[in-house]
């Protein structure tokens, strides 16, 4: 960085709970204050979970709010922005927008950027949408609206009438010196031990959150599909994770007669033993925006077996780094799953692939990079992950990354 010290700028957080969202942006705090940038994370209410994981280097800001809506947290927000001189201020999913977008119309925007990042692709559910009608004006009067993949910018700006000029693209990233096998001292034959896998064992992998829209039903249904072995492998199914659907998963499971080979572990806090013990990774979502696990399990080195979902589509196409699948379509899926089971040369190719892939496109400082220039687009950055799509079509703004 050359010239005038960069203003400080601002992201707001509903709260510090272990979620994706929450984890990807106090990450994202970290890569940037390490690079000595002035970045100050804000949430608005309990829980706390994750602020053991925020860097000294980055300045925490409690709102404090109490009820649902808070005029006392509305005030001190204004003054927190006013007084430390902030320069942008980006709100994470939709909560935050009820309070910047106040602040910004009465302050006449005062130099401030305003911006809103969305990790929702499309509604599952009906009912999930139904405050839509008030956000999305909301939502049109930010300055930058920032998207996880080409699908969802596109959907969102079609479907409620958003600016494509303030429609901007940053891709997640992850944290490659952590998410590598040698980092789990461990022995893989060991890891697989414990969790009483053995050589003939093909373990498949899914990260996150038991809910319909992760889909994991879809692959207890593959996982019949496949009961039988396949020239002497044998497929088991590895959940990791919790949620409102683990009952379902379970009686599924039991219905069809293979509960003792879906093994579910609840919430893991540190998922790499796990990734060293799998063979591949499946993740059947019905909607994703970008998923931080396939991207994690990459990283680690693990073949991707994904639905055709917005954000596995942007992950996956460009670089042949996985195998895709029709959401919703299991016969496909358990098609994939079977050949990698009786094709070692394939399934190690498709591991080093995606490997390389993230590596290349879907890293943590490329993350930064993005989010750097978003926060402080006067300062000078090394390169940039951000994306803006316009008129239908894909436009990088001048750059030396690599195109994602």
């Amino acid at each position: 960085m050359t010239g005038t010290a960069p203003k400080p700028a601002l992201i707001l957080l509903p709260s510090l709970t272990m979620g994706g969202s929450e984890r990807k942006f106090v990450r994202t705090s970290n890569a940037l204050a390490r690079r000595g940038l002035p970045i100050h994370l804000g949430y608005f209410n309990e829980p706390e979970t994750l602020l053991p994981e925020v860097d000294d280097g980055v300045r925490v800001l409690p709102l404090r709010r109490r009820g649902k809506y808070s005029l006392a947290c509305l005030r001190r927000l204004r003054d927190y922005v006013r007084d430390n001189d902030i320069a942008a201020v980006v709100g994470v999913n939709f909560y935050p927008l009820f309070y910047t977008v106040p602040i910004a119309s009465l302050s006449g925007g005062r130099g401030v950027t305003w911006m809103s990042s969305i990790n929702t692709t499309r509604f599952i559910k009906e009912r999930d949408g139904r405050f839509m009608p008030l956000i999305a004006p909301l939502l049109r009067r930010m300055d930058r609206v920032v998207f996880g993949n080409r699908g969802q910018l596109r959907h969102w700006v079609e479907t409620y009438r958003l600016s494509p000029a303030r429609a901007e693209i940053v891709y997640n990233g992850v944290d490659l010196e952590f998410f590598s096998p040698q980092r789990v001292s461990a022995p893989r034959s060991r890891l697989r031990e414990e969790l009483g896998y053995g050589d003939a064992d093909l373990v498949v992998l899914c990260v996150g959150l038991l809910r319909s829209e992760k889909g994991q039903i879809d692959l207890v249904e593959a996982l019949a599909k496949l009961r039988e072995p396949v020239r002497g492998r044998r497929l088991q199914l590895l959940l990791v994770g919790d949620g409102p659907l683990r009952p379902a998963i379970e009686a599924r499971a039991q219905a069809l007669g293979i509960a003792d080979r879906v093994r579910m572990t609840g919430v893991v806090k540190d998922v790499r033993p796990l990734l060293k013990t799998a063979d591949v990774f499946a993740l059947p979502s019905h909607s994703e925006t970008f998923s931080n696990a396939a991207l994690e399990a990459g990283a680690m080195g693990l073949p991707l077996v994904l639905s055709e979902a917005d954000g596995n589509l942007d992950l996956v196409a460009r670089d042949d780094c996985g195998l895709l699948f029709a959401v919703g379509d299991v016969a496909a899926l358990a098609a994939h799953l079977r050949d990698l089971m009786v094709d070692d040369e394939h399934r190690q190719n498709y591991a080093e692939r995606a490997r390389a892939a993230v590596a290349g496109h879907f890293s943590l400082d490329v993350m930064a990079d993005g989010w750097a220039r978003l926060l402080w687009p006067d300062a000078a950055t090394d390169r940039s992950s951000a994306v803006r799509v316009d008129a239908g079509r894909d436009e990088r703004r001048p750059s030396t990354a690599a195109e994602h």
